[in-house]
């Protein structure tokens, strides 16, 4: 890639040529053809090329593709596309192909829309070679070569035109709604716009000046100024004016090349220069002079991209654009900063490595190379080797018309163009011509300075006195391992000798020396490697290699480093000039730096914009004057203008390209530049929203910042990344704001936004978030409920025990108490003794049962079984009754309520004590079983009784039976018969 650079010169012919380095763009660059047939550029500021194999979106850094191979969004019926124009009204781009038919896109969404689903009845032209389109107001007008066509859109209806003979190989809408179109082997019609009625006619007889035997045929053809047109054929140039609506062909130079010769392309910038291509070169012709000048490039490795021009455009900013059979192209008009040379015009010759430069005049330059010495004349861009082979490090001007060279194989004197042994007009030379040295600075009109690269340190040669004196650290000048990287004279005509570590003051008069460091208000040492020092008013100015560029006032005290974290492009600095006193030039490893000292801004330059390349030389640098520099290395060297450096006011267009959403199914794309708010669906994991900022004069720099209003107010830099990629973003609505600086750091005003809202997922929306609210509520509720019901149970049970202690116990009590007054005021108190004796050990034993159903380690049925026999086994054992008391087996830990503890052990007892009243019997038999539901038998062997003649419910003890068994939810069943026994069942609902 080039950027631009002019120039003026005279070749061999006499003809002028300008030139120009072109920003260069091919298929490795993502373009999708090399051969071009439009350029133009749509409302937004991108630019759009059709090409033979699709239709191109450009936004300086990256191609959007629209062909047959794209996405559905992007693909086209046809991918060879002949002509296309923008329909600003309805935001679209209209394109015909060769066999796909008429297509449109959209400028905003940057997707295909078919011309269908804009109107119902416009035709396919699907059997038609689609040749060129127009579109004038509401009408679209295309062009084939089986006749002319017009579809009014705001009717929907096809106009009627009598025209179904002409080839129409190209068309043009101008802005009096008229349209001229250009019939091969025929002339051009001038129509009305939006009727198509014919206006005019200019017959190809009437355009054949050169009285050629071909056919006319079209290229291209341009509005100029009103009721004007060029229109490129293949008999020249041809400029039509339609004054009064009637076609006149206007004369022209008929010796000119691009009258008589096949011309492809014409555009006019904004001064009105016409600037045309044929199928070799491209012109400019000046609009008030009418001289036509050959447009050429410099250093460029091939001529290749001048074959074939078919598209030459201007944008709004005056760029030329220019689409050929090699790719795309385009640079600025304006002034250069940068020239570049490397490879000469004429001869094949190259600078691969500079090593030293010195400018003769303004025209001539030497260069000593890795591999020899150059001749470089910048006004012809011719290159030539004066000597081959050796590693040229010096090349100084001894006289205005002699200079010295040293080499690895000696040192020499240029003098009339040729290379000459120095001791051959300088005898005393021959001391030193084995050194090798890197710098050398004038003192007087006599004495000058050489520094010697082979550490022997510095000679002062005297061309009056024909006399050479080295010094080294033996007599007074300590160096640094003996180097010396530069010698610099300051504006006192003090000459000051650099070496690795330090700096000396230097008088070569008297030999005196006075040794500086270079020391921050630490006083430690800031240098790393020293290589150069310039001066301003009020600073001296030293390059290091390693630390950047340090500033001293002029007694040498430190007063900043300037470094990678100031903007230096590298910290490898290996020259620095003043432009003027507020402007500083710094070569280094990697670009150059050019530091405003008022402001403290550095603007950075790099290949791309114009250098020779991105690596300079540490001894390769030569200011002949404020206005010009040269510095070089890798691959030639550049001449620097700092007058035409210029600050970019202009902030990039920015707009937000695309956003691109990835979830498990897939990927999503949407775009829409005018797109303000996006949902985000609740399945996406990764949200990367994509920008651009259009700025064409230096698009690889434009930098970016963005900021999120809902997380951070704050703007953070993401440089030149175009893309941010969002993840982890909590559900709900976030306001992106992004925007872009140039690269002299101007910053677009609009700042481009969207709102995005990301949907929930199920278990993040707030209908679910409400209802796991409820649940948990209904749960706790719940729990509330059944611990009230529990303690209420549990309060039930403890006031049944409280009742049955107070009537149990207050009734034993109160015998006890009656028994005892009566055993008091009797003679034989025994009786009433022992009835209080028993009437005790029932309290006693009542109570044990109180205590034992309150208590929480005795709840399993095991625990129940245990309970009642020891209850009722001695009264059975007294009566001579036998128990047989049992659990089945996988039931006896299950656990049962204090309630059915309680009850179930009244219940049975109650059953035994009416066995033993009534039942005469011999065996009582207590089983609690579990099927099919938790059962309590209690059964005797006694004689029974008839059920249908006692009724159960007579007698107080079953009363209580039922009773209790109602109060746990259990039933009760009894059966007897007489001479069979009586069995009471208690079984659990």
């Amino acid at each position: 890639m080039f950027v631009f650079a002019l120039g003026n010169l005279n070749n061999c012919l006499g003809q002028q040529q300008e030139v120009y380095h072109f920003r260069k763009y091919r298929q490795k660059d993502g373009l999708s053809s090399y051969n071009i047939t439009k350029i133009l550029q749509d409302q937004y500021g991108f630019i759009w090329i059709s090409t033979q194999d699709g239709l191109n979106c450009f936004d300086g850094k990256n191609f959007l593709v629209f062909n047959q191979q794209a996405v559905a969004a992007r693909r086209l019926k046809g991918n060879a596309i002949l002509d296309m124009a923008e329909d600003r009204q309805r935001g679209l781009i209209w394109v015909v192909t060769s066999n796909g038919g008429l297509q449109t896109i959209a400028t905003d969404k940057h997707r295909v829309i078919f011309p269908r689903e804009k109107s119902q009845r416009l035709p396919s032209f699907k059997d038609k070679w689609l040749r060129s389109i127009a579109v004038s107001g509401d009408v679209i007008w295309i062009g084939t070569y089986s006749g002319l066509f017009a579809f009014d859109l705001a009717r929907d209806t096809l106009l009627s035109l009598p025209f179904s003979h002409i080839k129409t190989g190209k068309l043009l809408a101008d802005d009096q709604g008229r349209i001229w179109a250009c019939c091969d082997e025929e002339g051009v019609l001038l129509l009305d716009g939006r009727t198509g009625k014919l206006l005019s006619r200019l017959t190809a007889a009437d355009m054949n000046t050169n009285r050629s035997r071909k056919s006319v045929v079209f290229w291209n053809v341009i509005s100029s100024k009103k009721d004007e047109v060029f229109a490129c054929t293949n008999w020249g140039l041809r400029q039509i004016s339609a004054g009064n609506n009637r076609l006149v062909l206007k004369a022209r130079d008929t010796t000119s090349v691009i009258n008589t010769n096949e011309v492809f392309s014409c555009a006019l910038d904004k001064t009105g220069n016409r600037w045309i291509s044929d199928a070799h070169h491209l012109y400019k012709e000046d609009q008030q002079t009418g001289v036509l000048s050959k447009i050429v490039e410099r250093n460029d490795e091939s001529d290749a991209w001048q074959t074939a021009i078919y598209a030459l455009y201007f944008d709004n900013d005056n760029r030329l654009w220019m689409g050929s059979e090699e790719g795309l192209s385009y640079c600025s008009l304006r002034r250069p900063s940068f020239e570049r040379f490397y490879r000469s015009a004429t001869l094949d010759t190259k600078i691969q490595h500079a090593f030293s430069l010195c400018s003769l005049n303004d025209s001539i330059v030497y260069c000593g190379a890795a591999n020899g010495l150059y001749e470089v004349n910048t006004q012809a861009d011719v290159i030539r080797q004066l000597h081959e082979g050796a590693s040229c490090y010096l090349v100084s001007p001894v006289t205005p018309d002699r200079i010295l060279v040293s080499n690895s194989q000696g040192l020499f004197i240029i003098s009339n163009g040729k290379l000459l042994p120095a001791k051959q007009l300088y005898p005393e030379l021959s001391f030193i011509e084995n050194d090798l040295f890197c710098t050398m600075a004038r003192y007087n009109d006599s004495i000058v300075l050489l520094g010697s690269v082979l550490h022997s340190g510095l000679w002062v040669w005297n061309s009056n006195s024909r006399k050479i004196k080295g010094y080294n650290s033996a007599n007074g000048l300590q160096l640094d391992n003996g180097d010396v990287n530069f010698i610099y004279r300051d504006t006192q005509g003090q000459m000051w000798v650099i070496s690795t570590k330090s700096l000396s003051q230097f008088d070569p008069l008297t030999g005196h020396c006075s040794r500086f460091t270079l020391s921050d208000t630490d006083s430690s040492q800031t240098s790393d490697i020293l290589l150069d020092m310039c001066e301003t008013s009020k600073s001296y100015w030293f390059a290091t290699y390693g630390k950047g560029v340090i500033e001293t006032d002029k007694q040498l005290q430190v007063k900043r480093i300037i470094s990678t974290s100031s903007g230096l492009c590298n910290n490898g600095v290996y020259k620095v000039f003043p432009a003027d006193d507020t402007t500083i030039l710094i070569t280094s490893n990697d670009g150059l730096s050019v530091l405003n000292t008022r402001s403290n801004k550095i603007r950075n330059y790099y290949e791309q914009d114009g250098l020779h390349s991105n690596s300079f030389e540490q001894f390769c640098g030569y200011r002949r004057h404020p206005d010009t520099i040269f510095a070089g290395g890798v691959n030639g060297f550049s001449v620097i203008y700092p007058r035409n450096f210029h600050t970019n006011l202009s902030p990039p267009g920015l707009y937000i390209t695309r956003v691109k959403m990835d979830a498990p199914s897939g990927s999503r794309d949407t775009t829409d530049l005018h797109m303000a708010s996006l949902q985000i669906p609740s399945d996406v994991y990764q949200t990367t929203i994509f920008f651009a900022g259009l700025n064409f004069n230096n698009p690889e720099r434009v930098r970016y910042a963005y900021r999120m209003l809902q997380v951070n107010d704050k703007w953070t830099e993401i440089g030149t990344q175009n893309y941010i990629p969002l993840m982890d973003l909590h559900p709900g609505k976030y306001t992106l704001q992004i925007k872009a600086a140039n690269e002299d750091d101007i910053w677009t005003d609009r700042i481009a936004e969207i709102s995005l809202d990301y949907m929930p997922r199920w278990y993040q929306t707030l209908w679910f978030k409400a209802l796991v609210v409820i649940s948990i509520g209904g749960l706790l509720f719940a729990f509330y409920r059944y611990r009230i019901s529990q303690l209420k149970r549990q309060h039930a049970i403890r006031r049944e025990i409280a009742n049955d202690l107070h009537d149990d116990l207050g009734s034993t009590l109160n015998t006890v108490k009656v028994l005892t007054h009566l055993a008091q005021h009797t003679r034989q108190p025994e009786a009433y003794l022992n009835k209080i004796e028993d009437s005790l050990a029932n309290a006693s034993s009542g109570l044990r049962d109180m205590l034992w159903v309150l208590d929480d380690s005795g709840d399993k049925l095991q625990d129940l079984v245990t309970r009642i026999c020891n209850a009722v086994l001695p009264v059975l054992s007294a009566q001579g009754i036998k128990l047989d008391c049992q659990v089945e087996p996988g039931i006896r830990d299950h656990v049962i309520s204090k309630a059915e503890k309680r009850n179930l052990l009244l219940i049975a007892r109650e059953a035994v004590n009416n066995s033993v009243k009534y039942a005469a019997c011999k065996n009582i038999n207590i089983l609690i079983s579990a099927h099919p539901r938790l059962t309590l038998t209690v059964s005797d062997d006694g004689v029974g009784f008839d059920m249908a003649l006692i009724p159960v419910m007579e007698g107080n003890g079953l009363k209580n039976i039922h009773y209790r068994a109602a109060h746990i939810n259990y039933t009760v069943n009894v059966y007897a018969m007489p001479g069979e026994g009586t069995r009471i069942t208690v079984s659990k609902k």
